[in-house]
């Protein structure tokens, strides 16, 4: 399967939206919903959540971001809580994020949604 990574889609809707006045963080929130839209749209046997979506229940055991890393459920950290995969930590090495943390569905999804969840981790979205 290739590897969803729909950085470039996102920042392709970010001028736009900031031409019709949104300011950068709000064209930033805007432009990751849109993605989450145009995922389900996609791909609709896999659910993406986009920022302000509730946690499902039951969480997805993995999920990919934006940028396409994947980021796996820490049960033992509290549900709802997600720390990226041994292989894309390593790959994303050199990045000024912090990397190592584990973070929270809600500021998981601001700051690297849209989240799709693995085929078998979600039932796909309603409707």
């Amino acid at each position: 399967m290739t590897r969803l990574n729909d950085s470039r889609l996102w920042a392709l809707m970010m001028d736009p939206l900031r031409s019709a006045g949104l300011d950068t963080p709000a064209a930033g929130r805007v432009s990751r919903q849109l993605v989450a839209v145009v995922r389900n749209e996609r791909s609709p046997q896999r659910r993406t959540y986009g920022p302000g979506d509730a946690l499902p229940d039951p969480p997805p055991a993995q999920v990919t971001d934006l940028d396409g890393d994947v980021w796996e459920q820490q049960p033992a950290a509290g549900e709802g809580c997600y720390r990226m995969c041994d292989r894309d930590r390593a790959r994303n090495a050199d990045s000024s994020d912090d990397i190592e943390s584990i973070r929270v569905w809600p500021n998981l999804l601001e700051e690297y949604g849209p989240l799709t969840a693995d085929r078998d981790s979600n039932p796909p979205a309603a409707g």
